[in-house]
Formats: C-alpha cells, structure tokens, sequence
C-alpha cells in the first residue's frame, strides 16, 4: 500500500501518483523565409529541374537511338524517358 510514496527532501512521504511530468514545451511558430532564402530555393528547383530535363533528354535520344532515329516518334521518346527518370527518383 505504501509502495507509491517516496521521499522528498527529508522525512516526508510524497505521493508518487501525485507527480506529474512538466508540461510539453510549446513549438516555436515557423520562421519566415528571408528574400536570399527564397531566392536560394528557388535557384535550388530551377536547378533539379534543369538537371531532371537534362536526365531526361539524353534517355530519349538513346531509346531513339534505339530504334533507328525513326521520324515522328519523338514525343513517345520523351514521354518514356521521362517516366523511365521519374522511376529512379
């Protein structure tokens, strides 16, 4: 029965039940980006995105390579690379 009393500072007997934990720390509302962070980021996208079409331009030339270079095929070129990179990532 006295198994849930511990001591605290000197003889008294404190309730363990009693004691609670401190109250969770409340978050720290999100800080708004300055102008050079945006502008980071956006050279950031614009970048993946250059490179994803880069990526993707050279496995349409190879699957049109491929194939002989044949006329009129392009857009199926470009659309099956571009799902081949999109897979990788």
């Amino acid at each position: 029965m006295t198994d849930h009393l511990i001591e605290k500072g000197g003889s008294r007997a404190v309730d363990s039940r009693a004691i609670r934990s401190p109250p969770a720390r409340a978050k720290t509302p999100a800080r708004r980006k300055t102008a050079t962070q945006r502008e980071d980021a956006a050279t950031d996208t614009s970048e993946a995105q250059a490179s994803r079409e880069e990526m993707i331009a050279m496995a349409a030339y190879f699957i049109a390579e491929r194939r002989g270079f044949e006329a009129g095929r392009e857009m199926d070129d470009w659309l099956e690379a571009e799902a081949q990179i999109d897979a990788l990532y």
